[in-house]
């Protein structure tokens, strides 16, 4: 193999090593403030809560739509909270025609718990 090949390998092969042992704090972003609702964009909603097998009350919100037959379960990315994705809620609501629960993760929002990718 030629010489010029190895630090490549050698950065690859450290990539992958430290990947392997990324700190969650990398990962997740969370934001326990909730600062809007859907109901601060006109939108009737539920705000839930679903009980975990190890007894985490996750927060949700169930939004219903009147011609909905369908819905969307909505998970939103590794940052911020539910109320971060209020402007496309509105959005999604207006044109999918759909029933929508959207889901926080713990330790985001009003989710008890902490983040942790076995608990995602």
């Amino acid at each position: 193999m030629p010489l010029q090949v190895w630090p490549s390998i050698i950065i690859l092969l450290l990539l992958f090593l430290y990947g392997c042992n990324v700190d969650e704090s990398f990962i997740f972003f969370p934001d326990r403030k909730v600062e809007t609702t859907p109901a601060d964009a006109g939108i009737a909603f539920e705000d839930i809560y679903l009980k975990t097998k190890d007894n985490i009350l996750i927060n949700a919100w169930f939004i219903p739509h009147l011609t909905a037959s369908t819905t969307l379960i909505w998970l939103h990315g590794n940052g911020g909270n539910l109320s971060d994705r209020v402007d496309q809620l509105k959005v999604f609501h207006a044109t999918l025609l759909v029933h929508i629960l959207m889901v926080d993760y713990r330790g985001y929002g009003k989710s008890e718990g902490d983040p942790s990718e076995e608990g995602t």
